[in-house]
């Protein structure tokens, strides 16, 4: 799962939170996230809420290619989100366009997950079987 949020104050608050990217030091930006096994690993920042929603996408992308997705395999993917409805039906259109998919399930996040990373997090869950 990636995720983007509109601050990292959240993550770094609960204290599992690091970073690989040379810009997570400042606070600017929306941070783009990867969910790992000791918490939340900032992969990069994006200038605005459309870039980091393309960057999900392209994380995503990366991702698929990595593990040998070929278009025709089943693809399971969610979008996940804090209170932001009009941006998860944003990123349902863009994952319909891209991977031809009949169904994206859409969920509001977790409460423990929503306190976690805060309001406006917007995320994409995704399984292929090849």
């Amino acid at each position: 799962m990636v995720v983007t949020t509109q601050t990292a104050a959240f993550t770094k608050q609960g204290g599992r939170y690091s970073s690989e990217a040379e810009a997570a030091e400042g606070e600017a930006g929306n941070p783009v996230l990867r969910v790992w096994e000791k918490g939340w690993r900032e992969l990069s920042r994006a200038n605005s809420r459309a870039e980091s929603l393309e960057r999900l996408l392209d994380v995503m992308r990366s991702d698929l290619e990595e593990l040998g997705y070929r278009p025709g395999d089943r693809l399971h993917v969610a979008v996940d989100h804090v209170v932001c409805p009009e941006d998860a039906a944003t990123l349902e259109r863009r994952l319909k366009e891209i991977y031809a998919l009949d169904e994206v399930d859409i969920w509001q996040m977790a409460p423990t997950a929503a306190a976690h990373l805060g309001p406006g997090t917007i995320g994409i869950a995704y399984l292929a079987e090849g």
